[in-house]
């Protein structure tokens, strides 16, 4: 089931109940245990506080700390609390875009909102609506994979910006930024899923992380447009939302092997390397060339899905092309059956 059993940083088992529900990993003083609600998504993650070796202490002990997670009807993380004090609100648009995050107690608080294009994160607002950062991305290129920029504006005049141009690893996650005279201004080293240690002589702060991620400092977790991914674990805090058409293991990041595969919007793998051989770019006759020419050489419905997302212009369409493209490939692989081959960028029907 992909379940990480052991960690160099911590001492200790990993310890696992049904359905591949991480409950306990490292030991002691160390100790980071889970809670879930019905939904297969934590709902609290207490650390340290052990009484005696092996006897997990209560959220009151006093070196123990306890966060809570509260999701909405519609199960998006809505409030995070920390010890019974608020860390963060977050507030959702009706594609379950996140527009808004609140931090911070009483005078300290403050709201971010965010805006969005097809490719990712266009812009960063601040309550009285001034930008406060931009984002440039490769044109027409998939969701939060390709960004090439980031502008961090004045505080006191908002048109005043200094750029940081972006450069990434071969899935898309920023590694360098430099200004306009190739000088280094943020530099990060990254463990295999993503928890990222920052150089502290960084004159800026970039959040964009892995594929479609977007650090959480208030956390340590990275907003992954439908879940929210802990690097410290590779593991999603919430149970994957499309169930069993994204794996066996609801939790898992990109079948534990970041260094080929990503998920850009939190439901589903994508492999590197398919997505080369599916060309998802739009360029070809029929947008379902590239689905099936990756099928015929072993792909499935992953690279189909990304090409139909694509032609159907961003993430809008991920429903109707899950649906579209469990009909058009064969999950499992092999040739794609003639009479399924339907053109996702030129059909509209809904096979909810």
């Amino acid at each position: 089931m992909h379940n990480r059993s052991a960690s160099a940083h911590q001492p200790g088992p990993w310890q696992y109940a049904s359905g591949n529900r991480l409950t306990q990993w490292g030991q002691q003083q160390q100790a980071t245990r889970y809670q879930y609600n019905h939904s297969g998504h934590i709902t609290q993650k207490t650390q340290g506080g052990t009484n005696s070796p092996g006897n997990p202490g209560s959220p009151s002990t006093p070196n123990a700390s306890t966060t809570s997670y509260h999701y909405d009807a519609a199960q998006r993380l809505v409030h995070i609390e920390q010890n019974g004090q608020t860390l963060a609100r977050y507030h959702y648009d009706p594609k379950g875009r996140r527009i808004a995050k609140t931090t911070g107690q009483g005078a300290q608080q403050t709201t971010t909102w965010y805006v969005y294009a097809e490719e990712g994160l266009i812009a960063e607002l601040n309550e009285q609506g001034q930008t406060q950062k931009s984002y440039g991305w490769e044109p027409d290129s998939p969701w939060g994979t390709k960004i090439l920029w980031q502008a961090d504006h004045g505080r006191g005049n908002t048109n005043a910006k200094t750029y940081h141009y972006i450069h990434s690893d071969h899935l898309g996650t920023p590694q360098i930024a430099t200004d306009k005279n190739g000088q280094q201004t943020w530099a990060q080293v990254s463990e295999a899923f993503g928890k990222a240690t920052v150089s502290a002589n960084a004159s800026t702060e970039i959040n964009i992380r892995f594929p479609g991620q977007y650090y959480d400092k208030e956390t340590g977790t990275h907003y992954n447009f439908h879940r929210d991914y802990d690097p410290s674990t590779g593991r999603y805090l919430q149970s994957d939302p499309i169930g069993l058409d994204g794996g066996v293991n609801f939790y898992i990041y990109s079948n534990m092997n970041s260094l080929l595969f990503f998920d850009n919007v939190g439901l589903k793998s994508c492999p590197f390397i398919l997505r080369i051989i599916g060309r998802c770019d739009g360029s070809v006759d029929r947008p379902d060339d590239c689905a099936i020419e990756a099928t015929e050489k072993g792909g499935n419905c992953v690279t189909c899905y990304l090409c139909c997302v694509k032609n159907k212009k961003g993430a809008v369409a991920i429903t109707e092309c899950k649906n579209h493209c469990m009909r058009i490939v064969n999950p499992g692989g092999g040739e794609c059956p003639e009479e399924k081959n339907i053109s996702c960028g030129e059909r509209n029907e809904s096979y909810a």
